[in-house]
């Protein structure tokens, strides 16, 4: 049985960070996590963002 690869959108994000969706959409964009563009979708990997959380002490994100 395979492994499914679980993802964050950006919506999730902004509620999980108690942040706007628009803020959430540039800490995806600009602060240096990888993640999926599917045309108008950003993902980011679960895996990926928790291990950028826990590592990272700020990012600073400007609109």
């Amino acid at each position: 049985m395979q492994e499914q690869v679980k993802f964050y959108n950006a919506k999730q994000i902004s509620v999980m960070m108690g942040i706007c969706y628009a803020k959430a959409l540039a800490f995806i964009k600009y602060s240096g996590i990888n993640y999926i563009r599917i045309n108008r979708t950003y993902l980011v990997e679960k895996a990926v963002f928790n291990e950028f959380i826990s590592t990272t002490k700020s990012v600073n994100v400007e609109l």
